[in-house]
């Protein structure tokens, strides 16, 4: 097994091959071209713990530890429910390598959803004003065009648009996603898959630093979901704080068009950008 090959042209991130995931080039990381992006390595862990829920359980809370960078090789998604419930369940997955050496682990808690609602319909308004929509937002720029000369997920996958703020500026942003790409070949992506698997690009919409002089690196991913999002546009309204000493955060709600549907927080490495090659 090896990476697949091909153009420019975004087809499937992921193939399968028997228990294996096989990469696209372009789930390339913009940080390096042999290593994935954690964004759909978070979208496969996503539908790891989907697979593993009831009928009536969607996902609540998804947390992703990347033990380090994920070579652009073949992966293993394994599974186990942790937690068995009626009301709740905790599922535990790993990305492993060919080796059975684990590259990123995950903990999910799937939550029951009523049949019958709750006679509180004034709970269901958005808690948050939603962004403007993506037929009013303009095209975004790939904030790492002239930077890298390589097919990488940020750059290929996803269409974007700027709903606020600017991306091509440092501070907060809210950017309009809509993937360009299935994630695995022959399906379809659920809205929880794509919320989780654009929610590892909000230190790069919402940057403080410029990235062709450092590296913003994410070791972890937690995303939270009151709703499951809906329709094609998922939106990201992304703010970080970084520090001198190289540490910060990055803290995000996440809106399809008809309101708000959970929230990301992630912790953030901040270091010099090493020099070329």
């Amino acid at each position: 097994m090896g990476v697949m090959s091909g153009d420019e042209t975004p087809g499937p991130l992921y193939r399968r091959d028997g228990a294996w995931f096989i990469p696209a080039r372009h789930t390339a990381s913009p940080w390096s071209e042999r290593a994935q992006h954690g964004g759909p390595v978070a979208a496969l862990l996503t539908r790891a713990v989907e697979k593993t829920l009831p009928e009536d359980m969607s996902l609540s809370r998804l947390t992703v530890e990347m033990l380090g960078p994920i070579p652009l090789l073949p992966i293993r998604i394994d599974s186990e429910v942790t937690r068995p419930g009626r009301r709740v369940q905790m599922t535990s997955v790993q990305a492993v390598d060919q080796h059975g050496r684990p590259l990123a682990l995950a903990r999910a808690w799937g939550i029951r959803t009523l049949a019958k609602p709750l006679p509180l319909s004034d709970l269901d308004s958005t808690a948050y004003p939603p962004p403007p929509g993506p037929d009013f937002s303009p095209s975004e720029p790939d904030l790492f065009h002239g930077i890298v000369d390589y097919p990488h997920f940020y750059g290929l996958a996803c269409e974007r648009r700027l709903a606020d703020g600017a991306t091509a500026a440092p501070g907060p942003a809210c950017v309009w996603f809509r993937w360009l790409c299935p994630l695995v070949a022959g399906e379809e992506m659920t809205g929880a898959q794509r919320a989780v698997g654009i929610s590892d690009s909000a230190q790069g919409i919402s940057w403080m630093v410029k990235p062709d002089r450092h590296i913003f690196i994410n070791p972890d991913l937690t995303v939270t979901l009151w709703r499951e999002p809906v329709g094609e546009w998922t939106a990201l309204a992304a703010r970080s704080r970084l520090l001198a000493n190289g540490r910060g955060a990055s803290d995000s709600l996440l809106f399809d068009q008809w309101g708000d549907a959970g929230r990301v927080s992630q912790s953030v490495l901040l270091d010099r950008a090493p020099p070329p090659d």
